[in-house]
């Protein structure tokens, strides 16, 4: 992190929210993406295009991470800087698209 942050560059980091309110103790400041599925539907297209057959979601746990999922940005939106929009473009891509 240090190398990158003398280069002028950004790290990535995938840390849980409440993480972020530690780092916020200590004077850092991350910039927070969300990344956020239209329905519980297309967790399930995600992790299907992701993992072999043997580790896929049922729809049942598909739904869970949904509504935990909006839980959480709920409880944790002071500390989210944007979000992002999933969406399974192909089987093997996960594209990005920020939301203004």
């Amino acid at each position: 992190m240090l190398l990158c942050a003398l280069q002028s560059c950004h790290g990535i980091l995938d840390i849980s929210l409440a993480s972020v309110e530690r780092l916020h103790r200590h004077n850092i400041y991350p910039i927070v993406l969300l990344l956020k599925f239209r329905h519980h539907k297309q967790i399930r297209e995600v992790c299907e295009s992701h993992h072999p057959p043997a580790e896929r979601i049922s729809q049942k746990e598909a739904k869970e991470m949904f509504e935990l999922a909006a839980k959480m940005e709920q409880e944790y939106k002071h500390v989210i800087s944007g979000e992002c929009r999933a969406a399974a473009a192909s089987p093997h891509s996960l594209t990005l698209t920020r939301l203004c």
